[in-house]
């Protein structure tokens, strides 16, 4: 049950700093606005809590010096408890943030070696495939040089070939227009010799054919040994 206030006796809320007091020597609560001060000592009183606060009739009463050492005293050590605990909580947290601060500190340099890895192997990359445009460079120029060659070659044998064909085509063609030549040839046996053979030699055809002229007869030739 809260306590009343001693002035007017009314109800109390004693957590609520902002409107109530508490006499550090009887315990008496008291509603801000009956206490006759400033409002700047009282706003020391509600947010210090090293400051005691007695109520009037504490005031009167003859100074008991032990009581009040051992008031601030115990409110010394509440504060010190205080400021241990906070002390042991912020240690706390520090060693937790060192060791997250590790840990970061581990996973930079996972971190800085995974990239210097990945560095070289581009390098290398970039090596192997400089290695590899040198040899598709070589093989392209190998392949035209051996392409050429064997189409040069090739073409060579084939012209010799056609050359040999055309030759042997020539000399088919030379020999049917001989022998067609031949086929308008005739030969005279034990032709008498005398002083003009073309007109013996008319004679015979003319005796042979009805109507054969001069000019169907082109050339006379004698064979055998003249004498």
């Amino acid at each position: 049950m809260s306590p009343k206030c001693a002035k007017c006796l009314g109800s109390t809320n004693v957590k609520d700093k902002d409107s109530v007091l508490r006499c550090s020597r009887c315990d008496i609560v008291v509603h801000v606005k009956f206490i006759s001060t400033n409002d700047s000592l009282l706003d020391v009183l509600k947010n210090c809590n090293g400051l005691k606060w007695f109520c009037d009739s504490c005031v009167k009463l003859p100074f008991n010096l032990d009581s009040l050492l051992k008031s601030v005293d115990a409110s010394r050590q509440d504060v010190l408890d205080k400021i241990d605990s906070k002390k042991n909580e912020m240690i706390t947290r520090l060693e937790k943030l060192d060791d997250v601060n590790t840990q970061v500190r581990s996973e930079i340099i996972s971190l800085k070696m995974l990239i210097t890895s990945n560095e070289n192997k581009l390098v290398d990359i970039d090596c192997t495939d400089t290695s590899i445009r040198h040899d598709i460079k070589s093989l392209k120029q190998e392949m035209s040089t051996t392409f050429a060659s064997i189409v040069s070659k090739k073409v060579k044998k084939n012209t010799e070939i056609i050359n040999n064909e055309v030759r042997t085509v020539q000399k088919m063609l030379t020999e049917v227009n001989e022998m067609k030549n031949r086929e308008s040839n005739l030969m005279v046996f034990r032709l008498v010799v005398s002083g003009n053979d073309r007109t013996d030699v008319m004679k015979i055809l003319q005796h042979l054919v009805e109507d054969i002229s001069e000019k169907d007869v082109l050339k006379t030739t004698k064979l055998g040994k003249k004498k």
